[in-house]
């Protein structure tokens, strides 16, 4: 079976079917509204990282003193005790 037939099997199959007039305009808003709904998805999640990241920064600062995380081995209890007062 070459493509040739394949193709005349096709068109023989759908010949009796027929779009809709308003198909294109249909499939073109479709598409707009998917650029809108993944703008919108874009939009919040930055926002939502750029929130993350000005709550990790408020966090690293408290009462003038800087918090971080450190590490600890198996004793070194001590040393932690001293950084964090």
């Amino acid at each position: 079976m070459t493509d040739t037939d394949i193709r005349q099997a096709l068109t023989r199959a759908t010949d009796h079917l027929e779009s809709p007039p308003d198909l294109l305009d249909r499939v073109r808003a479709g598409g707009r509204r998917r650029v809108v709904r993944r703008r919108t998805l874009i939009g919040g999640g930055l926002a939502v990282g750029a929130a993350g990241v000005a709550g990790d920064h408020g966090r690293q600062h408290v009462g003038g003193r800087r918090l971080g995380v450190e590490l600890v081995r198996v004793g070194e209890q001590e040393s932690l005790d001293r950084h964090i007062g």
